[in-house]
């Protein structure tokens, strides 16, 4: 799961095609439709963005009711999270924290994250989602796939021009299957479960569907090492969107050997040859603006489905020192305004 940031950001405006009273603020790649007086000569603001919650008593942010922030449209127009302006957030500072003018000038910082000072959570559902299996002690080298931040937190780690590969975020449930010291493992996002005898999970369904532990000792013996493939299940009962298909289905995203993530055009190029479904893929190119559309429009599994967003990695696998290995999302505004929505997460 991504972390949980509330930034503080710059912020223009745009006159709303629909309302005299509202503008669009935009900050970076997220837009909100703000009341034009309250962003009068205003140029910074604290974001919140979609699944933020606080206590519903909360000096600043109570008119929320204790309720989370969703996207919704606007008289027209998409509003994706909540913009605070600078000088409210400022007086919540000052009259409730009771901060002197030396340390709010320390936390006045582009990108600092305010979820902490604010006292604002990510909303979590707490819904069963699939029939339980028997979880086992986790295997230390059965390595959790990497949390996925969003581009918009980190627009500067990859460039443009950078070579990528971006491909399409399906709405499912994350998966991980691994023969590690000669054993064959299973695991959810963050939970390894048992291998045998409890095949009523997801991931213990698509593990015997698409005989999971052959392809992976097909893998072993060609690298003579440990290996695990990661993908995501979609499909029937997994989330709302089921992507055409008429029960649970396993699309590989990355492959692990011996600790080491392959290149994306190697691991999907594998899959194949293993016989195994692959996130669709978008483009293997050099990174521009224009990409960021490929967030837009119909899944490539299923036109009755909007397309979650794109995840963009380096065809080249890379690092960097604040973010860990360069992976980044872009999540479609009309996927978080789709109609009967369900997102729950492990």
């Amino acid at each position: 799961m991504s972390t949980f940031i509330v930034p503080l950001v710059t912020l223009s405006l745009e006159t709303h095609p629909n309302a005299d009273s509202l503008s669009i603020a935009k900050a970076g790649l997220k837009q909100c439709v703000v009341k034009t007086k309250d962003f009068k000569n205003e140029a910074l603001a604290v974001y919140l963005p979609v699944d933020s919650i606080a206590d519903s008593e909360h000096p600043l942010l109570g008119f929320l009711g204790g309720k989370r922030v969703k996207a919704c449209k606007l008289r027209g127009v998409i509003s994706e999270g909540l913009l605070i302006p600078w000088r409210e957030v400022e007086g919540y500072l000052v009259n409730t924290l009771r901060m002197q003018p030396q340390s709010i000038a320390k936390v006045k910082i582009l990108g600092r994250n305010f979820a902490g000072i604010l006292r604002v959570k990510r909303w979590a559902d707490t819904t069963l989602r699939f029939s339980s299996g028997i979880y086992e002690l986790s295997n230390t080298n059965f390595k959790k796939y990497t949390d996925i931040e969003h581009l918009s937190n980190y627009n500067e780690v990859i460039a443009f021009g950078t070579e990528v590969n971006i491909t399409e975020k399906l709405h499912g449930t994350s998966a991980r299957y691994a023969i590690i010291d000669n054993t064959a493992l299973i695991g959810s996002r963050s939970k390894q479960l048992a291998v045998k005898g409890h095949s009523k999970t997801v991931w213990n369904f698509c593990y015997t569907k698409y005989s999971i532990e052959e392809k992976l000792r097909i893998l072993q013996d060609r690298y003579k090492t440990d290996v695990a493939i990661y993908g995501e299940i979609a499909g029937p009962k997994v989330q709302d969107l089921h992507y055409g298909q008429v029960e649970p289905a396993f699309f590989v995203y990355d492959i692990m050997v011996s600790g080491k993530y392959l290149p994306p055009v190697k691991a999907f190029q594998l899959a194949e040859e293993l016989g195994l479904p692959v996130v669709p893929q978008l483009k293997n190119g050099p990174f521009n603006e224009e990409d960021l559309g490929l967030r837009l429009g119909n899944s490539l599994l299923s036109d009755k489905h909007v397309r979650e967003g794109i995840v963009v990695k380096p065809l080249k696998p890379s690092w960097d020192m604040k973010l860990g290995r360069i992976i980044l999302k872009v999540v479609s505004e009309d996927y978080l305004i789709r109609k009967g929505a369900v997102d729950i997460r492990e």
